[in-house]
């Protein structure tokens, strides 16, 4: 399948809108209606999580799925991947101030806390460190909002 980025013709240097929610709001009926608009919605998916993650947009690639004996639908190869840096954003990061993500104050807070637990599990005898992944899993899903990728891995 070839993926080819929904470029504005009018304005060729804007930014590209990977709308995946429009091809189809509902996965498995478009694995079982038609299979190839599911394959085309996984390539906008992809090119999403790139333009956010990355600041790249890519705008033609080849890609190969596979069907299982269960009827799933697996994304296997990419090939002749063209892209280009997102402009806007590169302007945006260029003229902002660079800061550190975690600040002083969060991260000694992040510290007693790590600090706390290891007290604590030391004096019950317990290894237990769902606390330790709650905390991560809420950083986590922190970061995951900040890059905007929430709807690109649900």
């Amino acid at each position: 399948m070839t993926f080819q980025a929904p470029i504005d013709l009018d304005n060729p240097e804007a930014e590209i809108k990977y709308d995946y929610n429009s091809i189809g709001e509902n996965d498995i009926e478009l694995i079982q209606n038609d299979p190839q608009m599911y394959c085309m919605k996984q390539c906008f998916k992809m090119a999403y999580y790139v333009s956010k993650l990355w600041n790249e947009e890519i705008l033609r690639m080849k890609c190969e799925f596979l069907k299982d004996e269960n009827q799933t639908i697996w994304f296997s190869y990419a090939n002749n991947i063209l892209s280009r840096p997102i402009k806007a954003r590169h302007e945006q990061f260029k003229r902002t101030k660079k800061i550190s993500y975690i600040n002083k104050d969060h991260q000694n807070a992040l510290l007693q806390q790590l600090e706390a637990h290891r007290v604590k599990a030391k004096e019950i005898g317990s290894q237990n460190i769902n606390g330790m992944y709650q905390m991560m899993s809420r950083h986590y899903g922190k970061i995951k909002t900040h890059m905007g990728l929430d709807e690109a891995l649900a």
